[in-house]
């Protein structure tokens, strides 16, 4: 799978409390870092464990019913990404607590 290529690709943004890669203009409290082109294109691989693979999935379907159900704005859009993200954790956190998987002990 190859990176996306941002039409700006001379120039990553970086945010907290996220990472944006998209080709907007950076902010004044982003610092902008420059990078040759080998270390662009790798810094926009993300290595996700299994557990953050699931949850990943889990937000993205509830931000999706957010989006669906017209929730979502320019002004919210990242308060409501996050509060899918703490949803999909919760939810998996009270799945660990009362599912048993077979390779588990009690």
């Amino acid at each position: 799978m190859r990176p996306p290529t941002a039409p700006n690709a001379d120039k990553l943004t970086v945010s907290v409390p996220g990472l944006s890669l998209a080709d907007a203009e950076p902010s004044a409290s982003a610092p902008v870092i420059e990078q040759p082109a080998r270390h662009r294109k790798a810094s926009a691989y993300l290595s996700l464990q299994p557990s953050e693979q699931a949850v990943l999935a889990a937000a993205s379907r509830i931000f999706a019913g957010f989006v669906a159900n017209g929730a979502v704005t320019e002004d919210n859009q990242n308060d409501l990404s996050d509060r899918s993200v703490r949803l999909a954790t919760r939810m998996a956190l009270v799945i660990e607590k009362y599912v048993q998987s077979d390779n588990e002990d009690w």
